[in-house]
């Protein structure tokens, strides 16, 4: 636990690279649902459980927009 911080400002970092990469405005990371929307979503939802972790409004969108697509609720109200 003493190390959280440094966790969290590299994370976020991270999610702000990824940010990035995101035009915002198709479903999936690049441009439509595929490969990488399988293995980045459920990374990215399981941060969500995570307090403290600033997720960047293209992430954030993403993440509840697969959320309700997918029918997998996040875990923002079990976050520790």
């Amino acid at each position: 636990m003493n190390k959280t911080a440094q966790y969290l400002e590299r994370i976020n970092a991270d999610l702000q690279e990824l940010e990035n990469l995101m035009d915002g405005t198709s479903d999936g990371i690049n441009g439509g649902i595929g490969m990488e929307d399988i293995l980045v979503f459920p990374v990215l939802r399981n941060l969500t459980v995570v307090r403290g972790i600033a997720f960047p409004r293209k992430t954030m969108d993403y993440l509840i927009g697969m959320s309700e697509k997918s029918g997998v609720p996040l875990y923002f109200d079990r976050a520790l």
